[in-house]
């Protein structure tokens, strides 16, 4: 009879064995060899302890190296805010002039009238004071016109100081040079007047002896409180010190630099160098010290001899 692949082999009426040839499936009604342990090549485990921890320090590696540089971005990005603000006020500075016939705004300090500051309002760091987000005090002031509702171009975005207790954000950073602009009845606050005989006041833009050298607006230390900050030129002389302290002090809100406005419009970040400046905004009631370095950058930039 045919040969029939996985069919019995018939002899004499008797069955004597199954024929398969290799690679056939066995014929229906036959049992294929049972495989013991499941199907081979598909057992599952998990990760082992030493995987586990050999991906675990991968990730802590990688993130040591992406978090210094997320840092490094941040702080830029607060730059380039930081000045781009400036450079906002500063153009409302200079229309204001323009519009004035070349007079600067007041610079004056203990002022509650609008139209005789460009800021007024006394801030206090630490104290519950209305005047810390008040933002009327200079987006009503001389410049208010100027800037329409703008009022966050005052405040620094690294500047986190509150006030407290509800710990709402103060609403101003910025501080203008007091050698700038005057106050409003034509007198000039005590130690600025006293230095007079031999620095330059400016309260005409025409009057700017070096534009690109003489800042106006700076982010001010968290002790911040009126419009102005007073840079302490020496009395009677030219000659500047070698190891004085900051009076009013700028601020170093980015990663120990501060961010300066200058008459010509441009705007800077500048890194600070004397660790007594850098205190002044990491531990503001800590007082101050010598800063060599800094305050004689700062007196060079500060106002021109006459």
């Amino acid at each position: 009879m045919p040969f029939l692949l996985s069919t019995p082999e018939y002899c004499g009426g008797v069955i004597t064995r199954e024929k398969r040839l290799p690679g056939h499936a066995w014929a229906a009604g036959n049992r294929a060899p049972a495989v013991s342990g499941g199907s081979r090549g598909r057992t599952s485990r998990g990760f082992t302890l030493i995987e586990l921890l050999v991906v675990i320090a991968i990730i802590a590696i990688l993130a040591g190296m992406l978090l210094p540089a997320l840092s490094k971005a941040k702080v830029k990005a607060q730059n380039m805010q930081c000045m781009n603000n400036l450079r906002q006020v500063m153009l409302a500075w200079r229309m204001y002039a323009d519009d004035s016939q070349g007079k600067l705004p007041f610079n004056t300090v203990f002022e509650t009238d609008l139209t005789r500051s460009w800021c007024t309002g006394f801030m206090s760091y630490n104290q519950s004071n209305p005047d810390n987000t008040n933002t009327l005090l200079f987006t009503k002031a001389l410049l208010g016109s100027y800037i329409g509702r703008s009022a966050g171009i005052f405040k620094c975005p690294g500047d986190r100081t509150v006030n407290p207790p509800k710990k709402e954000p103060r609403v101003r950073s910025i501080a203008m040079n007091a050698f700038f602009g005057g106050f409003w009845d034509g007198t000039s606050w005590p130690q600025i007047e006293e230095r007079k005989r031999v620095w330059r006041e400016y309260r005409n833009i025409d009057q700017v002896d070096d534009p690109s050298n003489r800042w106006v607006l700076t982010d001010e230390c968290p002790t911040l409180n009126d419009g102005f900050l007073v840079h302490l030129m020496p009395i009677n002389t030219t000659v500047l010190p070698k190891n004085e302290s900051m009076n009013d002090c700028p601020a170093s809100y980015h990663a120990g630099s501060g961010a300066l406005s200058f008459a010509d419009g441009h705007s800077e970040v500048h890194k600070w160098r004397d660790a007594a400046t850098l205190r002044r905004t990491t531990q503001p009631t800590a007082g101050s010290g010598p800063s060599p370095n800094d305050y004689i950058w700062m007196a060079e930039r500060t106002t021109g001899a006459r």
